[in-house]
């Protein structure tokens, strides 16, 4: 991996997982628990801190080393878990996971550091949108995201578009192929099979 300046790293992990039916962090791909598998992809990238967002009744979480935070909000979605972490987080830069990303890579994830400066994040571009869920926000855009989540606009579209246009993220486009790791878990149907 590059040097870079100290990061801080997040799992976006409170989802309801209505539509798998059962708490996402839980399903095990290869004999290990999801959310332990995405940590394990931050921690290989040596962040300075790793922070969880979810949700207060995800007891398990207090198994793991990384630091804790809790929905601010009720039903805020990724949106509020972003705009938490963004508050919480010690380091002026923090990469952002999702928790159902089961094909990410730490290589895969660190092509974006190549594109982040210092105040200025990075998010991937496909041909279907951007990709929030796996980027790097610089913190100062803390307060744009807890203004979008008390105005209850919720889209994380729109708020990496508003970033985006504000000069404080970058889009790292990429093609619809080489987008395949990004591919997340929402239904029965998306899990691999054995």
């Amino acid at each position: 991996m590059n040097a870079r300046a100290p990061f801080s790293a997040a799992l976006i992990a409170g989802g309801k997982s209505r539509r798998m039916g059962q708490d996402k962090c839980l399903l095990k791909i290869h004999g290990t628990p999801l959310w332990q598998r995405q940590l394990a992809v931050l921690a290989e990238l040596g962040p300075a801190e790793i922070l969880i967002s979810c949700r207060r009744e995800q007891a398990y979480f207090e198994t793991s080393s990384a630091w804790i935070v809790p929905d601010s909000w009720s039903d805020a979605g990724p949106m509020g878990g972003i705009a938490g972490v963004l508050q919480a987080a010690s380091q002026e830069m923090v990469l952002m996971l999702a928790v159902d990303m089961p094909e990410i890579s730490a290589p895969f994830l660190d092509r974006l550091f190549t594109h982040a400066t210092s105040g200025c994040g990075a998010v991937f571009k496909t041909p279907r949108g951007y990709e929030p869920l796996s980027a790097i926000y610089p913190k100062s855009l803390g307060p744009l995201a807890s203004d979008c989540v008390n105005a209850g606009n919720l889209r994380l579209q729109d708020f990496v578009l508003c970033a985006v246009e504000a000069g404080a993220m970058r889009s790292v486009e990429i093609s619809e192929q080489e987008a395949t790791p990004l591919q997340n878990l929402n239904a029965p149907s998306d899990l691999p099979q054995s």
